[in-house]
């Protein structure tokens, strides 16, 4: 998509993930598989919360802050629509320029990163073949993170 506001979808891009030789990607892989697991034993029920509260995506997550403030603010009908008109746009520029960078990256998704650990040649990260993640995995790259814009 042409993004609305953006000079293009890559504008923002951030830089490559982790090198999966790093100590960075075994620290954050080794605490992906201990914390993130569905039946993790590791993880606090907050931590649980937590993580199922970012499962919400979309306009269902992020619109009710825009309906707030909007509120908060007594906005005339114009100005409320003219003020969610633009957020929407903002939003939907966020998506375009997050969905580039994962497409540009196809960064491999937890699940298949530990159930395939074998071939990403850094020794301080183990396979686990029957690994599953807390919830569903989405159908798209994982890096980066579009959950918390």
């Amino acid at each position: 998509m042409r993004p609305f506001g953006l000079a293009s979808p890559s504008q923002f891009r951030p830089g490559p993930p982790p090198s999966l030789k790093s100590r960075e990607w075994a620290t954050d892989y080794n605490e992906i598989k201990e914390f993130g697991g569905k039946t993790s034993n590791s993880r606090s029920a907050q931590q649980t919360e937590t993580a199922r509260f970012w499962l919400m995506v979309g306009p269902q997550a992020y619109h009710p802050l825009a309906r707030q403030m909007v509120l908060e603010r007594h906005l005339s009908l114009i100005d409320s629509a003219r003020f969610m008109a633009l957020f929407a746009i903002t939003l939907t520029d966020a998506y375009i320029a997050v969905f580039d960078a994962k497409y540009h990256y196809e960064f491999w998704r937890p699940i298949t990163a530990i159930r395939n650990a074998d071939l990403n040649d850094n020794p301080d990260t183990a396979r686990d073949a029957t690994w599953q993640p807390i919830d569903n995995t989405p159908m798209h790259p994982e890096y980066p993170c579009a959950t918390a814009f």
